[in-house]
């Protein structure tokens, strides 16, 4: 995979800058999150939200392998399915379900 590739999010960064200056002094309104020793999915794309989302992007870098010390593996990968361990405490089972939470708040049907 070429670098531009890597970091890609497939959006355009004028796109993401001006989205982001719309969100100015709102919450974040991008979620990202990636095991730390993950070789699958490089941390180049979380790069390129936080440099072009700023404050709207919340980046979550879940430590794993040697970082790690509640036992996530260093081969994790998938944070939202069989990367996480059911078995709480860790952080990963805690960070995918404030994913959960984040994506129910904002799909939520509009009420009234």
């Amino acid at each position: 995979m070429t670098p531009s590739r890597a970091r890609s999010i497939g959006v355009p960064a004028e796109a993401l800058e001006r989205y982001a200056a719309s969100r100015s002094g709102s919450s974040h309104c991008v979620l990202g999150l990636r095991f730390s020793q993950d070789r699958t999915s490089g941390d180049a794309r979380l790069v390129a939200l936080e440099r072009h989302l700023g404050r709207a992007a919340r980046v979550v870098r879940i430590p794993s392998g040697d970082e790690s010390t509640d036992g996530t593996p260093k081969g994790g990968h998938s944070v939202l399915t069989k990367g996480v361990r059911e078995d709480p405490p860790n952080r990963a089972f805690a960070e995918r379900e404030a994913m959960f939470a984040f994506l129910s708040e904002r799909l939520a049907p509009a009420e009234g």
